[in-house]
């Protein structure tokens, strides 16, 4: 196992998985994971230098990189100011946004593509611009094989204009 503290959550997730291992994001404060590239690992278990195999359990703590955190509001604030929070600085609410996920979904994997981007929603947030999803999807390939699946999902742009600009599927 190599040393991942300090790294892009993201990119270190891509890499294992892509190696077979399976990995979870456990976030240390301001969870849970919606952008995995907006998290740097500050734990991981197991520890560098472990022999692994595919298929093993990876799990990365992992926090908020600072450039981020500050933006975030507390749980409080979202509670009270639940109008504001509910739409990006361009316009774009959540049902929008989570229409365009689910057609992007529909484009990307044409053989079959069951978003669950209402029951099975297991974050949402607009931050900024964008507007950040974490659900749950059924995907079908080529050979009629199907997987449950988690997605992330960025959406920027207005309720007019969505627009998908980043879209993992593990």
């Amino acid at each position: 196992m190599p040393n991942t503290v300090g790294m892009t959550a993201k990119t270190v997730r891509n890499l294992l998985r892509d190696e077979g291992f399976v990995v979870k994001l456990k976030p240390k404060s301001h969870g849970p994971v919606v952008m995995p590239s907006h998290w740097k690992i500050t734990k991981q278990s197991p520890k560098a230098g472990t022999v692994i195999e595919p298929g093993d359990k990876i799990k990365l703590t992992v926090k908020l990189k600072k450039k981020y955190a500050s933006k975030t509001t507390s749980p409080v604030a979202t509670k009270t100011a639940k109008a504001d929070s509910d739409t990006t600085s361009a316009g774009l609410d959540g049902a929008h946004a989570a229409t365009a996920c689910d057609r992007y979904g529909d484009a990307k994997y044409p053989y079959g593509w069951k978003g669950h981007i209402f029951l099975g929603v297991i974050a949402s947030e607009a931050r900024g611009d964008h507007y950040f999803f974490k659900f749950e999807a059924d995907v079908t390939n080529a050979y009629d094989a199907e997987a449950s699946a988690t997605v992330d999902c960025t959406v920027a742009g207005s309720n007019d204009t969505p627009e998908v600009t980043e879209f993992d599927v593990y």
